[in-house]
């Protein structure tokens, strides 16, 4: 359990519209390691929003985990699926 900073929470904010304000948003949250991740057999990873086009642009043109985006951390895993709502895209 971690508590979420400010950016985390205003990212969420406008991430899942069902939160009318910055009250509502969590303020913890149940966090896994890079390791945990890159050791599962199954990994998937959800993108939501037009916020997020940079990031599945830059994980889907990665060629494997780059530190600096660790989100790439799913190209690790054998079994993923990256999945993209049409605004992620950019349709």
């Amino acid at each position: 359990m971690i508590e979420l900073a400010n950016d985390t929470r205003r990212d969420n904010l406008q991430t899942f519209p069902a939160f009318a304000s910055i009250d509502e948003v969590p303020t913890h949250g149940i966090s896994v390691g890079l390791r945990t991740i890159s050791e599962a057999r199954k990994c998937r990873l959800l993108l939501s929003g037009g916020g997020k086009q940079e990031a599945l642009r830059r994980i889907t043109t990665a060629g494997n985990f780059d530190a600096g985006w660790p989100a790439t951390i799913v190209l690790e895993c054998s079994d993923r699926e990256i999945l993209a709502d049409r605004a992620a895209a950019g349709l």
